[in-house]
């Protein structure tokens, strides 16, 4: 499990926070610049979690929709889940 700094998130998206880390499925994870942006499997809808990776504190939470999802599945080589 993921160590969870949440300095600036409130109390309820805290809660939330550590309920995708306990129980949501990791997916996939993009780097963006000094972030990493984290999806996440959860309640039959994905949700992303943006990590400051210079302070390792989670800064942002939110449900991913279909546009969200691209980012993850446009670099996937379809030759190769087929072989």
């Amino acid at each position: 499990m993921r160590r969870c700094v949440m300095k600036r998130l409130n109390k309820i998206l805290t809660e939330r926070v550590h309920e995708i880390l306990r129980y949501g499925r990791f997916v996939e994870a993009r780097a963006y610049y000094n972030y990493s942006i984290h999806l996440y499997s959860y309640e039959c809808k994905f949700v992303e979690l943006l990590v400051d990776e210079v302070n390792d504190e989670i800064v942002w939470i939110c449900d991913a929709h279909d546009s969200d999802l691209e980012k993850y599945v446009s670099p996937v080589d379809l030759r190769e889940l087929l072989n």
